[in-house]
């Protein structure tokens, strides 16, 4: 696994978190991961590489981002020099980080999950922060993982709403193998200059008040006189602050051995005799939250140790590993230190169970349990970075559609549905009186309601519905995308959503006044999330899918026919009555309030009999000379033609036309389909040879997409219920054109003008064309 470890710490450092974010990237390499430790470039008191700063071995890899330091004029920015170098170093490890291509983000800051949003985040918690805002809330909401380094520490995130579940409790660790030093304890006071008959209680790290340094000093006027205080660490204030107070105190047991590298650590706890961890309870933040890395190195080095009686210090040690005093406690303290040095059998026996426990509090132990069962899915991400690849392509495709309706709008309606429509919305909104034609009473329900809801907002400039088209249009490409992604990878979505963008016939289809855009949208998340229930065995998405035939189907009829074949491909995959009666069950109500309302209008206008749906396709079905007619052989070239027709390009493209008049009737928008199929004479007189060029470029384009799409359906990797359900609703498409379209086959444009029918049939087979190039993508790979 790659783990991007982003620290903005200056690196080397003296302080603590130093060294335990070193020794954590170590450990992490040494359990098999690739490690990443960002860091910014800062002005540093210390010219040693981190590597020779802290004695490790080049295991990991350290890369310093350059930011302009402003902590270097903090006197006069204050805390705001800090966010100012956390601003930058947020812009500046962007490319580190991304550059490595990380399978987890690991800092000890939440907010840099923001630089991978698309992998897990886990976010080491060493403190609470004093005032919780929304912010904190999203970050620890987008946080795969927070690993808190006490349980004091865990129950405050619980107690503020995170989940206790995403809460993983590890404390800090130690490096075993270095403190397994060869010296002797007398060798070891020899070589450091160490009296070696005293008792020597020692005392490691930074001299800060809370830490109780003190305390052991004040402690150190009351033990015999045999017992030394050594003092092991500090910066340079510090230590001159304790070595002023111990000469006020006149402590003359007292050592002071000041900074030392960290490498000899070790040697001097070899030397020494008991260890002292003092820390006072002055605050939260040191009672219940502070795992101080001394403790886990004392243990380490094998040390009878002295620890106040604090919360975080009891969640490591118990009463047999150590002995403890009351914080801010001098006295008890002395009495302490005075107690161990009397009794070198309790010494012994501190010492042994410090050996045993520290086994258990290892860095490699450390890192197998804040990444344990973390997955990539782990990622929690805010829903515009989760689908940000789809959102783009929507984003394009809606640009795209945009301005195609804005600069080449079909303003004529001669012929077609187009005033149709816009006549029901009227009359939806109540400006007229009577519906275009008298047929139409039973019209559609959705899709007069969308233009008139559109019309009444935005006015009636017809530029308004397309634009809204258009937006469906692009919803649609999100679909598609998503669902590419989701079966075939982030590459194969970002393809799938590229081409659904640009696709000729999508755009062009957003500019005329019909149903299909409205229709494709929902009968494509329907078909989808009908795959989706089928494969994932969910009856929500059943369900969901059920809603969207049932409003497909409510904007044009043959949505409710795939609902049905839906629910029998569910019935007959999954053996679910349950799933496919979810899925059939919206149509079937929507159906029977049709037969319901269509009735009363039927009886509200004297008629003798009412459609079940808008265009009573079921009265066709039932004619007893239907078989007669599908079979009659003097019809039999129809299908030949039907199905070329189908397959040779999506749907019109009468757009690309000139307006000029056709065998001297009126055209408003020049059918260039018509001509380049059926009259190969006479096209050349009214076609300019860019339209002619570009109309055979979209043809050979659509042809090279189905034998993609074939090649898809074959050896793609799109499950085989995607596969399968693609088949229904594209066979189910073809079928319609056959059926409905043959009496109509002989008139000015064929089978043209039931292209529309095709939906969603151009969406699946660019599914299944993409599934095509990534199998066809591997298969050369393999080769």
């Amino acid at each position: 696994m790659n783990i991007a470890y982003v620290a903005n710490v200056r690196l080397p450092t003296e302080k603590a978190h130093g060294l335990q974010i070193m020794s954590m990237c170590r450990a992490f390499a040494r359990n098999g991961h690739r490690v990443r430790l960002v860091v910014p470039k800062r002005k540093n008191i210390h010219a040693e590489s981190p590597w020779a700063f802290y004695g490790f071995k080049e295991e990991f890899e350290i890369v310093e981002v350059p930011i302009y330091d402003f902590i270097s004029h903090d006197r006069i920015l204050g805390r705001f020099a800090l966010w100012l170098n956390t601003l930058q170093f947020l812009v500046t490890a962007r490319r580190a980080v991304h550059g490595f291509n990380p399978d987890v983000v690991y800092a000890r800051e939440p907010w840099y999950g923001s630089l991978a949003p698309e992998v897990p985040h886990v976010f080491e918690a060493h403190d609470f922060t004093n005032r919780v805002t929304p912010l904190h809330r999203r970050w620890w909401k987008r946080a795969a993982r927070i690993v808190a380094v006490t349980a004091g520490l865990k129950n405050v995130f619980v107690a503020h709403g995170v989940p206790e579940e995403k809460i993983v409790v590890a404390h800090d660790g130690v490096d075993e193998a270095t403190f397994a030093v060869r010296e002797t304890k007398a060798e070891a006071r020899a070589e450091l200059g160490l009296p070696s008959d005293a008792v020597l209680a020692i005392y490691t790290g930074h001299l800060y008040a809370y830490k109780g340094a003190d305390d052991v000093l004040d402690a150190a006027a009351s033990v015999p006189p045999h017992v030394r205080i050594l003092f092991v660490g500090g910066r340079p204030d510090d230590l001159a602050r304790l070595k002023a107070r111990a000469a006020a105190l006149h402590a003359s047991n007292v050592i002071f051995a000041g900074r030392v590298p960290h490498a000899m650590i070790p040697v001097y706890l070899r030397a020494a005799d008991i260890a002292v961890l003092p820390t006072r309870g002055t605050d939260r933040h040191a009672a219940e939250f502070l795992s101080p890395l001394k403790l886990f190195e004392y243990l380490a080095a094998g040390k009878a140790l002295v620890a106040t009686d604090l919360p975080s210090a009891r969640e490591v040690l118990t009463d047999a590993t150590a002995v403890f005093v009351p914080p801010s406690d001098p006295t008890a303290l002395a009495k302490a230190l005075s107690d161990l040095a009397a009794s070198p059998e309790r010494v012994a026996s501190l010492e042994r169970e410090s050996l045993r426990l520290a086994a258990n509090h290892t860095w490699l132990r450390r890192v197998e349990t804040v990444l344990a069962d973390l997955k990539p899915s782990d990622a929690v991400q805010p829903w515009y970075v989760r689908y940000r690849v789809e959102i783009l392509c929507a984003v394009l495709a809606l640009a795209i559609r945009t301005l195609y309706v804005s600069f080449f709008p079909q303003f004529k309606f001669e012929g077609g549905d187009g005033p149709i429509y816009i006549g029901l919305s009227d009359y939806v909104r109540g400006l007229v009186d009577e519906v275009p034609k008298k047929d139409l009473r039973f019209f559609p329900i959705v899709y007069p309601y969308f233009l008139a809801m559109i019309r009444s907002v935005f006015g009636n400039d017809l530029l308004w519905v397309r634009l809204a088209q258009a937006a469906l249009s692009a919803a649609t490409v999100f679909v598609g995308a998503l669902a590419a992604r989701l079966w075939l990878g982030r590459a194969t979505g970002l393809l799938a959503g590229v081409l659904l963008a640009v696709y000729a016939p999508l755009v062009l289809e957003s500019g005329i006044i019909y149903t299909e855009t409205t229709y494709t949208f929902l009968l494509t998340s329907a078909v989808v999330l009908g795959v989706f229930a089928v494969q994932r065995a969910r009856l929500a998405y059943a369900f969901a899918a059920g809603i969207g035939f049932m409003f497909a189907g409510l904007t044009r009829e043959l949505g409710f026919y795939q609902a049905l074949l839906f629910g029998i491909f569910a019935l007959a995959w999954r053996r679910s009555w349950k799933m496919a009666a979810l899925l059939m069950i919206p149509t079937l109500l929507a159906l029977g309030g049709l037969s319901i309302r269509n009735a009363a209008i039927a009886e509200k206008h004297a008629l003798t009999s009412a459609p079940l749906v808008s265009k009573n396709y079921e009265k066709d079905l039932f004619e007893p000379t239907l078989v007669e007619f599908l079979f009659s052989p003097s019809r039999w070239h129809l299908y030949v033609e039907g199905s070329y027709l189908y397959w040779r390009f999506p749907y019109r493209l009468s757009d690309l036309g000139t307006g000029e008049p056709v065998d001297g009737k009126t055209n408003p928008d020049g059918d260039v389909v018509y001509h380049l199929s059926t009259k190969p004479g006479s096209f050349m007189a009214i076609q300019p040879a860019h339209q002619i060029a570009g109309k055979w470029f979209l043809v050979l384009t659509h042809w090279f997409l189905l034998v993609l799409a074939a090649y898809g359906l074959w050896r793609g990797r799109l499950p085989k219920e995607a596969k399968i359900g693609f088949l229904i609703a594209i066979l189910f498409a073809w079928g319609t054109i056959m059926l409905g379209g043959l009496h109509r086959v002989q008139g000015f444009e064929g089978f043209e003008p039931l292209a529309r029918y095709r939906f969603p049939t151009e969406v699946l087979i660019l599914l299944l064309a993409v599934s095509g190039a990534q199998a066809l993508g591997v298969r050369k790979k393999k080769t």
